[in-house]
């Protein structure tokens, strides 16, 4: 939910404090409300583990649904591509 004030980007426990799982998370994060962002910071990685926080989330490349609360091992991110999620609900 929209607060005045608040950041643009935002750390993953941001929408649920409560989820222990997000509070110890720092590489992914959410643009505004309802995308969220895994990037790869290593030259050379195409795979990396992604958590799917609470919601509905649809990965922008392949259109495909998560509901979460659970991590995807080893996801595939292409060279030059940046995993992003929409939350749907």
């Amino acid at each position: 939910m929209y607060v005045a004030g608040s950041p643009i980007i935002r750390p993953i426990w941001w929408t649920d404090p409560e989820d222990v799982t997000s509070q110890s998370i720092d590489d992914q994060y959410f643009l505004g409300e309802t995308m969220m962002v895994a990037p790869i910071v290593d030259p050379n990685i195409t795979k990396r583990d992604i958590y799917i926080p609470n919601g509905t989330w649809l990965d922008t490349f392949s259109n495909k649904s998560y509901s979460g609360k659970f991590w995807l091992k080893d996801f595939n991110v292409e060279l030059g591509q940046v995993a992003a999620f929409i939350k749907m609900k």
